[in-house]
């Protein structure tokens, strides 16, 4: 008898197993040790405000705390686009005129986008003697030491010496800059970027960049 229930019980016991494991199967639980999914990386974007300050959006938490960071002493620098003026400056670069001076290497020949013009300008910029400074996007580059930010302002200031760019001004650009420069310097306002006026007397008369 007791032969006979302790059958009947190993029998139940083993139902439950069965039944356990095709739930399993069913709601398959994921492992602890797998990769989390990454959220997909969002597109900085600015925003011009009427006190002329630019709004910074569109920013992961990663960013957000490296600007928040941000001081007098470790400041950002920020690119509020103009895609006008890119547009223009697109149409010369993909078919500059036989008479155009090279173009400048970090160009190189390949035909550019709005997108691929940033990315290009934006590296070359952030390209200084302590190597590649980090760059989130095309809009922002950071963190920065006060060395490094004086020395991307003069790669800024650069552009106006540059004898392409020159040539593409005085021939489809005119007086539209390319981008406004801004910098983040405040930590408790990490969104919110300062017009760093850099180009406000160019040679000239050109503004390629306010």
């Amino acid at each position: 008898m007791a032969s006979g229930l302790q059958f009947c019980f190993l029998w139940k016991l083993a139902q439950i197993v069965k039944q356990s494991k095709r739930k399993r199967e069913d709601f398959p639980i994921p492992s602890r040790s797998a990769p989390r999914r990454q959220a997909p990386p969002t597109a900085i974007t600015t925003k011009r405000l009427e006190n002329g300050k630019i709004c910074i959006n569109g920013l992961s938490p990663q960013q957000l705390k490296i600007l928040k960071s941000c001081s007098l002493d470790d400041p950002a620098i920020v690119f509020d686009w103009h895609t006008d003026a890119l547009e223009t400056a697109i149409t010369f670069i993909n078919a500059p005129p036989p008479t155009a001076p090279q173009k400048p290497p970090f160009i190189g020949t390949q035909p550019h986008t709005i997108e691929s013009l940033q990315h290009a300008i934006t590296a070359h910029i952030a390209r200084i003697q302590s190597g590649i400074q980090g760059r989130m996007g095309t809009v922002i580059i950071a963190p920065l030491s006060l060395a490094q930010y004086s020395e991307i302002l003069s790669n800024i200031t650069a552009f106006l010496y540059d004898p392409f760019f020159i040539a593409m001004f005085d021939t489809v650009v005119g007086q539209r800059p390319l981008a406004t420069i801004a910098f983040v310097a405040d930590g408790k306002r990490s969104t919110i970027a300062e017009r760093a006026n850099i180009a406000a007397s160019p040679p000239f008369g050109r503004t390629i960049f306010v």
